[in-house]
């Protein structure tokens, strides 16, 4: 078989993977699963199995690498580094990129030595051990768990030699860990969403989230909202808005949709804040267009959309993937609900990933997004007439979008964070 054929076996099987992980988000158990993981969950939380399947064994402790040409990094995320790329991966990389040794921790838990280390991406994918498996989003760092994640991190401090990092918390729930582990280093704090929109964390991150902002030595904030919410309470805030990978997202040859008419894409998390609704609308208004949407689907209702002829619903595809797909769209949506309060103060990464293909982009209408060129809508009416605006958009407003992509890079932004780290 050539490689050509292997990888449209692998694509198929993807896809027909992906399918069925569709179908099971939007079942009756998953359903009754959600409903119970946004309420009483976020007390009593269940925990399905731990993902396993890290590529190669664990370092020994000779193998952590020299320090780098600049001061190590060490990342407190809320996500996995393997699940779907979004701020922190970009800016992870680029410290790398730019000869910082970086450590993203992992979900922290039972292990059989002080802590496990592998290389992946030229990124340090550390797991800290912890007396039980820590819920990033519903658990807490406290006692017997706090002085375990300590321990362990000196054990690892020790023999990867790191000295003077930066501290990089991505998410409130390392506050208690971060600020104890402050004095060695630079403290800080990347505020991406309004902590408090998530339906399915503990109400204990929005107090944690004081007291890192208060502690911090600087928080770098993605929006303005959220710089303005911040920047009182911070010794130091600097806004430093999201990015693209200019490109990735400007490449891609197109043609894996082979879908009739124009094509109105999205992708990205199809949850909570996603208006499903908005877009059944569109799809029956519209039934020359061809809605596609890309990204997990747990959290939202898609069932009708499900059903529609001229809807495609296609789960999560591999970040390498979505220029491909972006260069099969004819023009790309952002569907928020604009008064969910997570959408309200979001920065959408989509957005330059959309220009990047130059692609006309319609979106609620965000805070973040006033006057960035995109085709912001009110009300279901004025989404479908901004839709046929889009799609009749010229080669020059298409380039005019592209150039806009290429001065909003996560090379530049990391610019931007780089210098106004103390």
């Amino acid at each position: 078989m050539e490689d050509r054929d292997r990888i449209e076996a692998l694509r198929g099987a993807l896809e027909r993977s992906q399918n069925s992980v569709v179908a099971l988000h939007q079942s009756r158990l998953a359903r009754l699963f959600h409903a119970y993981d946004t309420t009483l969950g976020r007390l009593f939380p269940v925990r399905p199995p731990r993902r396993e399947g890290r590529a190669g064994p664990p370092l020994p402790p000779g193998g952590l690498g020299e320090p780098g040409r600049g001061r190590d990094v060490v990342v407190f995320p809320a996500i996995p580094w393997g699940y779907r790329r979004q701020r922190i991966h970009h800016i992870a990389a680029r410290f790398a990129g730019a000869g910082h040794r970086v450590f993203y921790l992992g979900e922290p838990g039972p292990l059989g030595s002080p802590y496990e280390a592998r290389l992946e991406d030229g990124i340090l994918q550390a797991d800290l051990r912890c007396p039980s498996r820590l819920d990033v989003y519903k658990g807490r760092i406290s006692g017997p768990a706090l002085a375990a994640l300590e321990s362990s991190f000196e054990s690892l401090e020790k023999d990867a030699r790191i000295s003077s990092p930066v501290l990089y918390a991505a998410f409130p729930t390392w506050q208690p860990l971060a600020e104890k582990l402050a004095a060695r280093g630079t403290l800080v704090y990347d505020c991406a969403d309004d902590v408090s929109g998530f339906p399915n964390v503990s109400a204990r991150r929005i107090g944690e989230e004081r007291r890192l902002v208060g502690s911090a030595d600087l928080v770098v904030c993605s929006s303005r909202r959220l710089y303005e919410q911040n920047a009182p309470r911070a010794k130091k805030c600097a806004l430093v808005p999201n990015g693209c990978d200019y490109g990735h997202f400007a490449g891609g040859r197109g043609g894996i949709l082979g879908a009739p008419g124009p094509v109105v894409g999205y992708f990205g998390a199809v949850a909570e804040w996603f208006d499903a609704g908005l877009v059944e609308y569109a799809a029956r208004e519209r039934p020359s267009y061809t809605f596609v949407l890309i990204g997990d689907t747990y959290g939202a209702d898609v069932r009708k959309l499900m059903r529609m002829g001229n809807v495609r619903v296609l789960g999560e595809r591999p970040y390498e993937e979505l220029p491909e797909y972006l260069r099969d769209f004819d023009a790309c949506m952002i569907p928020f609900k604009a008064g969910h309060r997570l959408a309200r103060a979001a920065s959408p990464i989509k957005l330059y990933e959309y220009m990047a293909g130059a692609k006309p982009v319609v979106s609620a209408r965000l805070p973040e997004l006033e006057g960035l060129g995109c085709l912001l809508y009110d009300g279901a009416d004025d989404f479908v007439e901004k839709l046929d605006a889009a799609l009749a958009a010229g080669p020059e407003e298409r380039a005019r979008l592209a150039a806009f992509a290429r001065a909003n890079t996560w090379d530049l932004r990391f610019g931007e964070l780089r210098s106004a780290l103390p």
